[in-house]
């Protein structure tokens, strides 16, 4: 502060206690990286999304699943990794999901890995929106590679469909999850009818 003639008469200190503060930057730091640190080792792949569909941020589980590398992905849309015959399904459930008629969504589609092969898996997708706007601002998938699973289905089901025998899959919970049509010369309560029987 100066006086009236401009020589310095004073000084005024203002201090500001910055600890919440400091505390609180250091806590959203910590979320931060444990955030990131379970993205990378999460099995599943994970991926937030723009809106045109462009990849925005992806984990290791999806680069293996995909074939590419993060920065490679980082590149692209879902549009361009999704198999042709699958897209069409998949941009009408995005349609639902921005247009608000429902809020998430799940289906089987077939990703093209970048060796050219089909990669079948199981896709949740959700759209984040603006807290105050409800505005739509990005999605997030999450992608589970099942095409072990749906490869080991047709084998059975060939194997079933190829046996003179009846065979009836029953899941853990109990209840039926496949069968074969009646083999020739069985009845549909008595089992093999006995030779000679009318």
């Amino acid at each position: 502060m100066r006086d009236a003639t401009g020589q310095v008469a004073g000084y005024a200190r203002i201090n500001r206690d910055v600890t919440a503060e400091r505390a609180t930057a250091a806590r959203l730091e910590r979320a931060e990286k444990l955030w990131r640190t379970m993205l990378e080792v999460a099995p599943t792949g994970l991926a937030l999304v723009s809106l045109e569909g462009r990849f925005q941020r992806v984990n290791r589980a999806l680069c293996r699943i995909l074939g590419y590398s993060a920065d490679h992905l980082l590149g692209m849309t879902f549009q361009e990794v999704t198999h042709p015959d699958d897209l069409a399904g998949d941009l009408g459930l995005v349609h639902r999901l921005l247009g608000g008629e429902i809020d998430q969504y799940s289906l089987e589609k077939r990703y093209v890995h970048a060796h050219g092969y089909p990669v079948w898996v199981q896709l949740s997708v959700t759209v984040m929106r603006d807290g105050d706007t409800g505005r739509p601002e990005q999605f997030v998938a999450a992608v589970e590679n099942v095409t072990a699973r749906r490869q080991a289905g047709q084998r059975l089901s060939a194997i079933i469909a190829g046996a003179s025998d009846a065979v009836v899959g029953i899941a853990p919970a109990g209840y039926v999850t496949e069968w074969t049509p009646r083999p020739r010369g069985c009845s549909a309560t008595a089992g093999p009818r006995p030779t000679g029987a009318s």
